[in-house]
């Protein structure tokens, strides 16, 4: 599988912080959601109000923890600036930010694999 990682900057009541986000990973959800690994939530001071469990093919995957806000993501690339607040989830033992599907389309982001390559959408 190719990865592919891009810069972001992640917003959180006053609190900035530069990261990398990977992308094409299968997270697909309805509303523009961002895995965080703990130690990003705990540098932002995200507070979780919430725990909850998530099945894939019929089996326990695994634990979310659902923080009470949202975050802003902003991309950048040459000049052009987008950013998009999204919900955030906390995701334990896991050590990349993970735009879902969804994050990404509002962001505007063109994502080409075969070249390892992105850019925005006009």
């Amino acid at each position: 599988m190719i990865v592919l990682r891009i810069p972001i900057e992640l917003r959180y009541r006053g609190k900035v912080i530069q990261v990398l986000a990977l992308l094409h990973t299968g997270f697909e959800t309805d509303v523009p959601v961002i895995a965080l690994p703990p130690h990003v939530a705990r540098e932002l001071g995200i507070e979780v109000s919430g725990v909850r469990e998530y099945v894939a093919v019929g089996r326990l995957y695994g634990v979310v923890l659902v923080g009470n806000d949202l975050v802003t993501v902003v991309v950048k690339k040459g000049s052009e600036v987008r950013s998009y607040d999204a919900y955030v989830v906390v995701v334990p033992g896991e050590e990349d930010v993970i735009p879902s599907y969804e994050l990404i389309r509002r962001l505007g982001l063109v994502v080409d694999f075969l070249h390892e390559d992105w850019w925005f959408a006009t």
